[in-house]
C-alpha cells in the first residue's frame, strides 16, 4: 500500500537554514532509527506536532542544526513526513560517513512499542 507523504508544508516545518546534497545512498541505502521513547500516538496531529517539535529540539540552541536531522518520518498512521527528504544529506546517522552514505528514516515510537504495519508500509515504500 502506498503511503500518504506529509510534505514540509503539511506538517508545519520551518525552512531550513543550509542544505548539503553532499549524498550518495547509492553507497549505502537506508537508514532506519525510532524516535527514542515512548511516543504511541493517538491521533495523525499529535505525529506532526512531534515532528515540529523534533526539528526545533534540532535547530534550536545548544544545538543550532541546519534543519531536522532526518530525511523522513514514519508514523503508525501510514504516512511519511518529510524531513530532509530525496538528496539532502542527513544529520541523523552518528558519523560523517554514514550521513553521506545513508539517507535516514525515524520511525515515530520508542521502547516497548512496536511499529505498525502501517509505518512498515510507509518506510519500506
Amino acid at each position: 500500500m502506498r503511503p500518504v507523504v506529509d510534505s514540509r508544508a503539511a506538517c508545519g516545518l520551518r525552512s531550513p537554514r543550509d542544505v548539503s546534497k553532499d549524498v550518495h545512498p547509492e553507497h549505502g541505502g537506508l537508514a532506519v532509527h525510532w524516535g527514542g521513547e515512548r511516543l504511541r500516538l493517538g491521533n495523525h496531529e499529535q505525529c506532526r506536532a512531534t515532528w515540529r517539535q523534533w526539528q526545533a529540539l534540532h535547530m534550536d540552541p545548544p544545538r543550532d542544526w541546519g534543519d531536522i536531522a532526518c530525511s523522513w518520518g514514519a508514523c503508525d498512521h501510514g504516512h511519511l513526513l518529510t524531513g530532509r527528504g530525496w538528496g539532502v544529506r542527513s544529520a541523523a546517522n552518528g558519523t560523517n560517513d554514514a550521513n553521506e552514505r545513508f539517507l535516514a528514516v525515524c520511525w515515530l515510537g520508542g521502547p516497548g512499542e512496536s511499529p505498525f504495519a502501517l509505518a512498515l508500509g510507509a518506510i519500506e515504500y
